[in-house]
């Protein structure tokens, strides 16, 4: 089943459909927050928190077709708001790490990997949780410019 279909479903009630939209996300959501709170019980809290939300307010998204924004911008103000009763940063050290096994690097370049990401990480790290948050959405999840507009955590 298409996604806006899924989505219509569970606006007319489908628990299955919404599992299925659950089963879509769960794993990109976690990843998403883990990234920026770097504790995974913390994490799966804020996932289950921002699930449940989605579920009791999925009938005021009114074009189907948007889920996918809508979806993370409740996941990223409901993380924001954790963070800022907790006080913490947000780092995202692995926000560039890709796994490539089929590529071997040699121990220097693997090296110079490793120097640059802990660079970037460190120059990431002076950015506000917000422009923290877009790095991750662009890079680490692949959202569109679009997408991360239509966000609104600009």
């Amino acid at each position: 089943m298409q996604e806006r279909e899924l989505v219509v479903n569970v606006q007319k009630g489908d628990m299955q459909a919404f599992e299925q939209l659950f089963e879509l996300y769960k794993c990109k959501a976690l990843r998403t927050i883990y990234s920026m709170t770097r504790d995974k019980d913390i994490s799966e809290d804020i996932v289950q928190e921002v699930f449940v939300s989605c579920y009791t307010s999925i009938k005021s998204l009114q074009n189907p077709e948007y889920f996918k924004t809508w979806f993370y911008r409740i996941l990223t103000r409901t993380t924001w708001r954790y963070m800022e009763k907790e006080k913490t940063l947000i780092p995202v050290e692995n926000i560039f790490r890709k796994s490539e096994d089929s590529y071997e690097n040699s121990s220097l370049e693997k090296l110079e990997q490793k120097e640059s990401s802990k660079l970037l990480y460190q120059e990431i790290l002076k950015l506000q949780p917000k422009l923290q948050t877009t790095l991750i959405l662009y890079y680490y999840n692949e959202f569109s410019v679009k997408e991360i507009a239509q966000t609104s955590i600009q």
